[in-house]
């Protein structure tokens, strides 16, 4: 059985790339700079990831994301029996991470959307968190893109 310290170490690091990656979209989005600055966008989504793997390495052997974990337990690099346990600690560790985005960018939150959270539209900032396809993509393209990639 894990201890409480590894158990927090080994949601450490998708907390890490988590936060840093959706605290740079979230200001881009909430300052009405779009796709001009994905530059830094891209650039703190790299950081996270690097202070992702830096923290995780010596715990996991890497894992900052459930499909990693469930990749290496596929190939054999990694024991089922672990995969729980590891599974449930990357989600608690990203979902901290959008809890403490969104309320450090409540107050902007409400400016840009005047207090009325949609998904989608000029006004939309769900997508901060998670990513949707446009109008124009059908459902058969969305699951080909999420089960071949």
């Amino acid at each position: 059985m894990l201890s409480l310290t590894s158990y927090y170490l080994l949601e450490l690091p998708c907390y890490l790339f988590q936060l840093f990656g959706d605290a740079a979209f979230a200001q881009t989005v909430l300052e009405k700079r779009g796709v001009d600055d994905v530059f830094a966008v891209v650039f703190a989504w790299g950081v996270g990831v690097m202070m992702g793997l830096a923290t995780a390495m010596g715990v996991s052997g890497g894992h900052i994301n459930p499909a990693v974990t469930v990749a290496f337990a596929t190939l054999g690099k990694f024991p089922w029996k672990k995969v729980p346990v590891y599974l449930v600690a990357q989600h608690l560790g990203a979902f901290v991470a959008s809890a403490i985005i969104y309320f450090n960018y409540i107050d902007a939150l409400s400016w840009f959307d005047g207090g009325n959270r949609t998904v989608l539209g000029p006004t939309g900032t769900a997508f901060i968190w998670a990513t949707y396809p446009k109008e124009y993509v059908s459902t058969a393209n969305c699951f080909l893109d999420q089960v071949s990639v």
